[in-house]
């Protein structure tokens, strides 16, 4: 895995999908290392997958439920 090669005390997750990179909501927090008020992070950026699609809008949604349906998961 990538991230065990990243020594930074959190690393959040994003995908890029075209031309944009978003987040994920997905991150790992390996110590409450605080600087200047917040945890020093960096992004590890992967290619989009149907696994790391993050629902936070309609359009969001029905992109999931279509995934469902296209893989027989509904």
């Amino acid at each position: 895995m990538m991230a065990a090669y990243i020594t930074s005390p959190m690393i959040t997750l994003m995908y890029e999908r075209g031309d944009y990179q978003h987040f994920t909501g997905i991150s790992l927090v390996r110590k409450l290392e605080l600087m200047h008020g917040i945890i020093p992070w960096v992004s590890l950026v992967i290619p989009w997958t149907p696994e790391l699609l993050n629902i936070n809008t309609q359009e969001d949604l029905e992109l999931a439920r279509e995934l469902c349906k296209t893989h027989k998961l509904l």
